[in-house]
């Protein structure tokens, strides 16, 4: 089964095997086009970050609405969830913010600065949020850093260069995925034309996967297969 969100229709569920459409969600009231969907890990709630703010909550099973908590507007880049279905965090790159959302309480915790946020991920052990973000050198401070996921405190930051001979710096980092053993971080960069491989504690870069001559490919979304390879 797979979704995918429209701006005419909230939620579309496709069955993967024959391609049919199951159903189709039309978009509650004062909704709007949804940037990210998130299961829990029980796959009991889904959760869709809205551009004109809120975080919409359907059953994970019929995806019949339930309602919305606040979360302010918002381009959002990214949605995680824990696992044990408490928490969510949300990254908004207009406004430079990661949010921690309270999912029994229905409401934004905490929020904290980072600019031009865009892709997030938590690390294995759920103790550290890893955001990247997106803009052109000097745009922002950091191209990645790590955040601690109950404080919110940065705990580390870097840069990446890209080592093609031309010199530009990695920017643009949209996805973030750990490898299954959760040494190694892989960042495919819009602007670096390629996949940067890091050290998930201390963010060096470990290589780089050159997938165009100059700003050709462009990658900017990565998954990785259920193996890992």
């Amino acid at each position: 089964m797979a979704l995918t969100a429209s701006p005419k229709t909230m939620l579309v569920v496709v069955d993967m095997q024959s391609g049919e459409v199951l159903k189709r969600v039309e978009n509650p009231p004062h909704s709007s086009m949804v940037h990210r969907l998130a299961f829990s890990r029980d796959g009991d709630r889904l959760y869709a970050a809205m551009q004109e703010g809120g975080l919409a909550i359907f059953d994970g099973k019929s995806f019949k609405y339930q309602g919305a908590m606040p979360v302010p507007p918002g381009r959002w880049t990214g949605l995680q969830i824990t696992r044990d279905g408490k928490t969510a965090y949300l990254t908004d790159m207009d406004t430079g913010k990661v949010h921690k959302v309270d999912l029994a309480a229905k409401k934004s915790v905490a929020s904290w600065d980072v600019a031009l946020a865009n892709g997030l991920a938590l690390s294995p052990d759920e103790k550290r949020l890893y955001v990247t973000t997106f803009g052109f050198l000097g745009h922002a401070p950091y191209k990645i850093v790590i955040l601690d996921a109950r404080t919110g405190k940065l705990l580390k930051g870097a840069d990446c260069i890209h080592p093609a001979p031309y010199g530009r710096a990695i920017s643009d980092i949209t996805t973030i995925l750990f490898s299954p053993d959760g040494k190694t971080l892989y960042l495919p960069s819009v602007d670096g034309d390629g996949l940067l491989l890091a050290d998930a504690e201390t963010l060096e870069a470990k290589g780089f996967i050159l997938l165009s001559a100059i700003a050709d490919y462009l990658p900017f979304r990565m998954v990785l297969s259920p193996q890992g390879r």
